[in-house]
């Protein structure tokens, strides 16, 4: 709970239990506070007016409004009881919404360490699709929203950035709109350096840009400016994978999402040539372009990295491998960061749920490409111990309730800082030539990561036939 809130919860509780204890009216320096009360009630609901979860505040604000005004008559058969049951009705909704409020708090985003600030701006983009495009849910065009987060100067005036607009996402995380990242919004590029190397991140399956808000921080912060896309939507509706024909399918969906990727660093060069905004004319060092994604977004970052030379390294954070790369893998460095799982055993691959039994099927595929590619490509993976699928974005960020977000066992934070970074180690390494950080392998700063080093085989050290570009 926030400052306001605290001081609003507190007066409540204290003329609530009060008037309990004398069972009397009012006096004046309770109606004082209860004065007190319902102003902070009304700052809270129109300043703040999606903060749901003080609803229940409000409402008791609103109980003390009424009877200061007398609006609210007590019962003179029983006055007593009348009170008493008034007072556990305000005594039940302000302890909801100590619950919820504490539950679902306004979080704050860890802090970067990097040497710069950060500036982001936001676009919508469009990108005209051709007919080979034959995924479900094929459409004339590609509704991308990029925002792109950077380094820039301190001591800028800019508005800071919310962590979400106000009206995005579903009705119940509208508050989010009231978490403030550390970017400002619309900044110059910082002049420290010439031009900056170039990230693209691609999201969760119908997920938002917004949720890995930390990493592009953290990134920013350190000198990299990063192009955060949300494909609008991939699909209506989730996606199972439940099937052959499902699973079939993503292979052109994630060919799909990895043509998007390709489009905006077409954009991006063009921006670079000539920004009408002037904020991009000659910063980004596209020689030095990397690309990464969660989930369904990880699958992505690896086909888009076989499809598009340009992309001269990528990650893939805990996402199934699909589409052309899953058997043939790409020469460009390549890291898999995973939570903590095992590959299924004889047991789970022969499950009498024909469901649970496809499933397992899958992610035994799954793990036997991701070995393969290793094998015969190289690269590196990284597992982070107690760790769970969301804990790859700051979704466990959202409530300490680990039920709530489907967090794993670890601190949410000290997750984010591990794969942050193993993150920003890699590609210092193979984007700026950095060498002696983590991806040498040799560190006890962090106990809870499982780091493997795969050599590249000499067989595999020239880089085959590119495919498109």
């Amino acid at each position: 709970m926030r400052i306001l809130e605290i001081i609003l919860a507190a007066i409540q509780g204290i003329v609530i239990v009060v008037s309990f204890a004398r069972r009397e009216t009012w006096t004046t320096w309770m109606k004082a506070l209860a004065v007190l009360a319902v102003t902070l009630g009304m700052v809270l609901l129109f300043t703040e007016g999606y903060r749901w979860q003080m609803y229940p505040a409000c409402l008791v604000a609103a109980i003390f409004a009424a009877y200061l005004t007398g609006d609210l008559a007590i019962g003179s058969a029983h006055p007593e009881r009348s009170r008493a049951l008034l007072n556990l009705a305000a005594m039940l909704l302000l302890i909801s919404a100590v619950v919820l409020a504490s539950a679902l708090p306004i979080f704050s985003l860890p802090t970067p360490d990097g040497p710069f600030a950060i500036g982001t701006i936001s676009d919508t983009w469009f990108r005209p699709v051709i007919s080979r495009d034959i995924a479900r849910g094929w459409v004339g065009s590609r509704k991308i929203i990029l925002q792109l987060w950077y380094p820039t100067a301190a001591g800028q005036n800019g508005k800071i950035a919310p962590y979400r607009g106000s009206d995005s996402g579903w009705l119940l995380t509208h508050y989010l709109g009231l978490v403030r990242t550390h970017a400002q919004i619309g900044v110059p590029m910082s002049p420290a350096q010439s031009t900056y190397p170039v990230l693209l991140f691609s999201p969760a399956w119908n997920g938002g840009r917004t949720d890995y808000t930390t990493f592009y921080e953290t990134l920013a912060s350190h000198g990299y400016v990063i192009a955060a896309m949300e494909h609008v939507k991939d699909l209506d509706g989730p996606f199972l994978g439940m099937n052959l024909e499902q699973h079939r399918e993503a292979g052109a969906l994630v060919r799909r999402r990895a043509e998007d990727a390709v489009y905006v660093l077409d954009e991006l060069t063009k921006r670079n040539e000539r920004d009408p905004d002037e904020l991009l004319t000659g910063r980004l060092d596209l020689s030095r372009v990397g690309i990464l994604g969660h989930s369904f977004g990880g699958a992505a970052a690896a086909e888009t990295c076989w499809l598009d030379r340009r992309f001269k390294a990528g990650i893939d954070v805990d996402g199934d491998l699909y589409g052309e790369v899953a058997d043939a893998g790409t020469s460009q460095p390549f890291f898999f960061i995973l939570s903590d799982s095992q590959p299924p055993t004889e047991a789970d691959l022969h499950a009498a749920d024909p469901r649970v039994r496809f499933t397992n099927e899958m992610e035994d595929l799954n793990w036997r490409r991701q070995e393969s590619w290793l094998a015969h490509r190289g690269g590196y993976e990284l597992m982070i111990l107690k760790s769970s699928h969301v804990n790859y974005s700051d979704r466990p960020l959202f409530s300490p309730v680990k039920r709530l977000t489907g967090a794993g066992e670890i601190n949410p934070r000290r997750a984010l800082q591990i794969a942050e970074a193993y993150i920003l180690a890699f590609f210092d390494r193979t984007l700026n030539g950095q060498s002696g950080n983590l991806m040498d392998g040799r560190t006890k700063q962090f106990p809870e990561a499982i780091f493997h080093i795969y050599p590249t085989p000499v067989s595999q050290q020239t880089p085959p036939r590119n495919p498109s570009k």
